[in-house]
């Protein structure tokens, strides 16, 4: 169970990433959104790496 959430949110991480890759409108805009996307999945791999060990 526990694994298949970090899977799902490494997945959904990625999608964030490349979707803010791909549709980038505004140069700027595309960069502070991959920063917070980075920052968020980040935080949730730890909280969810603490919770195993």
């Amino acid at each position: 169970m526990l694994t298949f959430i970090i899977s799902k949110s490494r997945r959904l991480c990625k999608r964030f990433v490349v979707e803010s890759f791909l549709f980038k409108p505004d140069e700027i805009l595309a960069v502070s959104l991959q920063r917070f996307f980075l920052r968020y999945c980040i935080q949730e791999l730890i909280m969810y790496s603490g919770m195993v060990f």
